[in-house]
């Protein structure tokens, strides 16, 4: 199914267009200015937006102070995706004329679009203050407040818009999402179906009639508003994709696959419409058929480098390494350095750093700067380079030397924001994605990067419209489709959830992705024998992929069934080459089940495999000193826990410190837990090693404050009877 968002477009274009204005002015400049300003009006009317702003742009110069002309261009630079130079233009008008309403209210959307919420209703606050009846600027405040999740004065500012002019699109848009969110869905279809009637030429409210029809399972009535919506605006291959989904849902694929190939003989110049069709062509027919498809589009336009690209990013996004650097050196080799040929070797610059191939990256990336110094793309994989090595400052600074040249350069803010994270900045990584999204709100990259931050932020509520802007956009898109599944369980909308999980299905019936969610909601719904047969079918789709068996495995769990959760992950061992998540869990079942021996083993198995495995060395290091006494394991404990000496991690630190301790050295082990337990006080296992270390040390009053810390609650933790006996043994009550 397809569940376009209800700001399809942010804030809908049409509301906030001006009429012309009537000049009577005395000089020719005037009547030249009036008729550029028309006829650009005309061609925004007949969606011909190149054109339109080239008459804008002439009538700027021949009045630069028109505000009115200039907030025209914006408008016909937004309609191209052109969104720095339309905030140019916007900013450059509220400079001459501070009190310009219209100004502000696209300055506000753009911010809409960006998900700042905040500063589209610090952008429109002096306008709403001179006009607060304003009906588009109500709605873009009602936007606002709904993405900052304050729904009552959303309701509100949309309604009363709606009063004031029942035929705003974007009021009427905003009002009914509103409307379906509250569970009014019957009064929301008829708002919009009047609307539409009234107005039938708009797009947009079309394309919400379609979800609410989607919403009652009124498939026909949904297709038929998107073949209307595919004819008024047959560019547009975003209305194309969604009917794709719908007949996808509909278990349609023929029907689908014909919508696709009609887009291609209708766009014959649009590379993205291609590549969509081999996409489809690999998921819902085999990816030989894709490949057949690719090889004859690739020979019949062996000149065309663009597609040449295009046929390489749609292979290194399958992961096919060989085959999308095969294709990226045929644009090489036609263009050398060359624009393409530069964008070629950047993309074979990023397969190999992918690969672990560092110094090629490199030279590939130095040869691309040295034609062209400022390649973004090049500069993005160098910072990525220097991440690489560990050094996030460098990059910092390099970047930010680059932005100041470049400052709209979309992928070095994403690998600004990027190095900020690494550095441990969250906060300026948000700021970065959020500059990048304003240079350009259609970026689908850096929203989904703002996205995924915001969700790890715990930020779910505010990525939500993100998100759900991202998947109106580009409803194909399955990681799009993933970021909104995240933020819906974030929030626990399970319901919305599992029809998501449904579209990824739909999407890529032979992928794993999506039945793998589904059994992460049936689990979270608490509905284990569902979620166990989702798991199911997702481990038949991918056996090498750990995900499916650790589902499993939980969903047993969840059954009191401990025995068949560690059968199946000793299969998911297997099927997996020993995927270290599943080891790692494998072997926590097996100490919880009472076979230490057989943990150590499974750990020891895995670092012989992969030495540098920090977890695996903490856990077989503390497995050793726990259930081992002989002096060959306290030394094999010793020696892992060696490289932890200087580590920050408590965890880690806990575990070197338990080793010293076994190892008799009390005053050293008690300095090293202190340190775990000033980073994690509320840990009771660490609360305990400490206790037991300074009981040893001669620290008793020391030992007996650590000891009650690590008997509060319930502690579950191997050696809670150990504390309670040396509690008791300092003359202590066994918990506070």
């Amino acid at each position: 199914m397809i569940k376009p968002t209800f700001l399809l477009r942010g804030i809908l274009g049409g509301v906030l267009l001006l009429a012309v204005v009537a000049t009577t002015g005395c000089g020719g400049a005037e009547q030249r200015k009036a008729r550029f300003i028309a006829k650009g009006d005309a061609l925004m009317a007949e969606r011909k937006y190149d054109k339109a702003l080239l008459e804008f742009r002439n009538a700027v110069q021949l009045d630069p102070e028109d505000g009115a002309a200039r907030v025209r261009v914006g408008e016909a630079a937004e309609k191209l995706g052109n969104f720095p130079e339309a905030m140019q233009m916007y900013q450059s008008t509220l400079a001459v004329d501070g009190t310009n309403a219209l100004a502000r209210a696209r300055i506000g959307r753009i911010f809409v679009l960006a998900g700042a919420p905040d500063r589209a209703l610090e952008a429109i606050d002096p306008a709403l203050k001179a006009a607060p009846d304003d009906p588009g600027l109500l709605t873009i405040r009602a936007t606002a407040r709904m993405q900052q999740g304050d729904l009552v004065s959303a309701r509100a500012d949309a309604e009363r818009a709606v009063g004031v002019d029942p035929g705003n699109q974007d009021a009427v848009a905003v009002l009914a999402g509103l409307m379906r969110r509250a569970g009014q869905a019957d009064d929301a279809l008829a708002l919009v179906q009047k609307t539409v009637g009234s107005q039938p030429q708009s797009v947009d409210l079309r394309l919400v009639l379609a979800q609410l029809q989607l919403d009652r399972k009124d498939m026909a009535g949904a297709g038929e508003q998107l073949r209307e919506i595919i004819r008024l605006e047959p560019e547009q291959l975003a209305h194309r994709y969604r009917l794709v989904q719908l007949l996808l849902a509909s278990k349609d694929t023929d029907g689908a696959e014909a919508v696709l190939r009609q887009a291609v003989k209708d766009t014959p110049d649009s590379t993205e419409v291609k590549l969509a069709l081999a996409g489809f062509l690999a998921t819902q027919r085999s990816p030989a058929a894709a490949d057949r498809y690719l090889a004859t589009l690739g020979n019949d336009h062996a000149n065309d480098l663009e597609l040449q690209l295009g046929i390489g990013d749609y292979y290194a996004t399958a992961g096919r390494r060989k085959e999308a650097e095969f294709a990226y050196r045929k644009v090489i080799d036609h263009d050398g350095d060359g624009p393409r040929g530069l964008r070629a070797k950047d993309r074979v610059a990023a397969l190999k750093l992918r690969a672990g191939e560092r110094d090629a990256a490199a030279a590939l990336v130095r040869e691309v700067l040295q034609a062209n110094p400022n390649d973004a793309d090049a500069l993005a994989i160098r910072a990525d380079l220097a991440l690489a090595s560990g050094d996030p400052a460098a990059a910092v600074a390099d970047l930010r030397a680059i932005l100041r040249d470049q400052p709209n350069a979309v992928p070095v803010r994403r690998a600004l924001a990027r190095a900020y994270l690494q550095a441990g900045d969250p906060t300026l990584a948000e700021e970065a994605l959020r500059a990048a999204i304003q240079s350009n709100p259609k970026d689908r990259a850096v929203r989904l990067d703002l996205a995924e931050l915001l969700v790890r932020q715990g930020k779910p509520q505010a990525a939500l419209p993100v998100v759900e802007k991202l998947v109106a956009d580009d409803p194909n898109n399955v990681s799009a489709l993933l970021a909104l599944y995240q933020v819906q369980a974030n929030i626990g909308a399970f319901d919305e959830a599992l029809l998501t999980a449904g579209k990824m299905k739909t999407l890529d019936p032979n992928g794993s992705l999506g039945y793998y969610v589904t059994g992460l909601v049936e689990q979270a719904k608490r509905r284990p024998a569902d979620a166990a047969r989702s798991f199911a079918q997702a481990s038949e789709r991918a056996p090498g992929d750990f995900r499916p068996y650790q589902g499993l495995a939980s969903a047993e769990l969840a059954q009191g069934r401990r025995d068949a959760a560690i059968a199946i992950l000793e299969r998911g061992a297997t099927a997996t080459g020993g995927a270290p998540q599943i080891v790692t869990d494998l072997a926590t079942l097996l100490e919880q089940a009472g076979r230490p021996d057989a943990a150590i083993t499974r750990y020891e198995t895995l670092l012989a495999g992969d030495p540098r495995n920090d977890v695996a060395a903490n856990n077989l290091a503390m497995l050793l000193v726990t259930y081992r006494k002989d002096a060959g394991s306290l030394a094999r404990a010793t020696a892992l826990a060696a490289r932890f000496k200087d580590s920050t991690n408590p965890a880690l630190l806990d575990t070197y410190g338990w080793v010293l301790h076994a190892n008799g050295h009390h005053d050293d082990a008690v300095a090293v837990l202190q340190k775990a337990v000033d980073q994690a006080p509320n840990v009771p296992i660490l609360q305990y090693h400490l206790g037991m270390a300074q009981f040893e040390a001669g620290q008793q009053e020391e030992a007996r404050a650590s000891l009650q810390a690590a008997l509060t609650g319930q502690p579950q933790y191997n050696g809670v009877q150990e504390a309670r006996a040396a509690l008791a043994g300092l003359g202590a009550p066994a918990s506070p």
